[in-house]
């Protein structure tokens, strides 16, 4: 006959569920300190940053697609590049907020939230884009018309001066429109 014997109970982390060790400080998988009780992620869920192989991946693709687009079209290979570095920095941020806060985050929201990131950045920068546009073309023909003696230098202070003013305004509703997108990304409410 076989001796009984008493298995002890497995620690897994709460976070990922990989097993640990018995006296390991953190998650050797994702990162997850030790809490003051002793507890594997207890103590307010302070992680240090970690990814998965799938999220390396994934980065390792974009960066390989983002240089082969640079080398054809190098113009809007850099642009494309920018747009995205932004976004995927945004993206990182806003999932380690979500995780420090305790709030589970499914890989399709992670995806949502760097396509919806995506979107909205580009029509951002076509936006900016435009309004410095407008601004340079009114300075412009503002310059021709002085240099023809059409206009006095007053007239043209005070419409760049508009120009400037409206350039600015713009870009306060912008910023302040990222602010709040970025709280109501980092919430406990779900992906909208």
């Amino acid at each position: 006959m076989k001796p009984i014997v008493a298995v002890a109970a497995e620690k897994l982390c709460p976070w990922c569920g990989a097993r640990q060790m018995r006296m390991a400080d953190e998650c050797w998988l994702c990162g997850t300190l030790r809490g003051e009780d002793g507890m594997l992620g207890s103590g307010g869920s302070k992680t240090r940053f970690s990814f998965s192989l799938g999220t390396l991946l994934w980065i390792n693709t974009l960066v390989a697609c983002c240089c082969a687009l640079v080398v054809l079209l190098p113009g809007l290979g850099l642009i494309l590049s920018l747009l995205l570095l932004l976004v995927g920095g945004r993206t990182l941020l806003v999932l380690k907020r979500r995780r420090d806060r305790g709030i589970v985050t499914s890989s399709w929201d992670k995806v949502s939230f760097f396509a919806r990131s995506f979107v909205r950045t580009s029509v951002l920068a076509i936006l900016a884009g435009f309004s410095l546009m407008e601004v340079f073309v009114v300075a412009v023909l503002l310059l021709f018309f002085a240099a023809q003696g059409v206009l006095s230098h007053a007239l043209i202070v005070s419409v760049l001066g508009l120009c400037f003013t409206f350039a600015m305004w713009l870009l306060a509703i912008v910023v302040s429109g990222v602010e709040k997108r970025f709280r109501r990304d980092t919430s406990r409410r779900s992906v909208s």
